[in-house]
């Protein structure tokens, strides 16, 4: 298990996404867009909103607003390229039919709330709409990725996740925190491996963590301030690593850490 951890700053907030081959984007507003091959700057030196990272390659999708209706702008790899006007929220995707970009315009069948994920099973797009709450009977989590077996999303506080051996449960792992304004939870799953963006609105932080299925299932959040459950020390005593845009964060020796 590891993650990556963004720092940001200002009113927007710094949306991410990652593959779980490693490839990964986190925006830091109005500055620039931090990827695993290096830094991007930003479009016009604005701010991007609801980006999301292609199914392969280098390429990653975001709206950006001004005085004029927002636009979807994809990089290439090389360069910001216009995709149209967008609107509402998490309104880019990528499709799994031939890759490219899919925009919301608020109308049927996304409306304002734009696209949640991309259904693995299926390979149809999934709206934000349709996830947004839980039905009776199901787990009781907000805005979730789905696969027939678990399930990721907001609990009313923090992240949570459900599986059919564990149930609802919160998740955490250093950085990422227990509780909070944990938002714009997108995940991406291969397989046993899995990869999680969230968005902390109180600490202006961005993380991703890979991770395998079992080691998720298996994580018990500890009360506050405990000892480290990975090496049983304090985690006063952690590494001290720097964040990517200033700051530092505690990390245990035993995690491999990339910033």
């Amino acid at each position: 298990m590891r993650q990556v951890v963004v720092q940001w700053t200002g009113g927007i907030p710094g949306y991410g996404d990652a593959r779980v081959d490693g490839r990964y984007a986190i925006s830091r507003p109005g500055i620039e867009i931090v990827t695993d091959a290096g830094t991007v700057p930003q479009f016009e030196n604005r701010s991007a909103y609801f980006l999301r990272v292609a199914n392969s390659g280098p390429r990653f999708a975001a709206a950006y607003s001004s005085a004029q209706p927002d636009r979807a702008k994809e990089w290439t790899g090389s360069a910001w390229e216009d995709r149209g006007l967008s609107c509402g929220m998490n309104p880019v995707i990528y499709s799994a039919a031939n890759g490219l970009v899919v925009v919301a315009k608020c109308v049927a069948p996304t409306g304002a709330q734009g696209w949640r994920y991309l259904d693995d099973a299926t390979g149809q797009l999934v709206t934000a709409e349709s996830t947004y709450a839980p039905k009776v009977g199901e787990p009781q989590i907000w805005e979730y990725t789905a696969w027939p077996d678990f399930r990721i999303g907001q609990g009313q506080t923090g992240v949570k996740v459900w599986s059919q051996p564990t149930g609802t449960k919160a998740f955490s792992f250093e950085a990422l925190r227990a509780t909070g304004q944990l938002r714009n939870i997108h995940a991406r799953r291969v397989g046993n491996d899995v990869a999680i963006t969230v968005v902390d609105y109180d600490q202006h932080l961005t993380t991703v963590t890979w991770a395998t299925m079992g080691e998720i299932l298996g994580i018990t959040v500890p009360p506050p301030n405990p000892l480290c459950t990975r090496c049983g020390r304090p985690k006063a005593d952690h590494l001290r690593v720097p964040l990517v845009g200033g700051g530092e964060t505690a990390v245990c020796p035993r995690n491999v850490y990339a910033v």
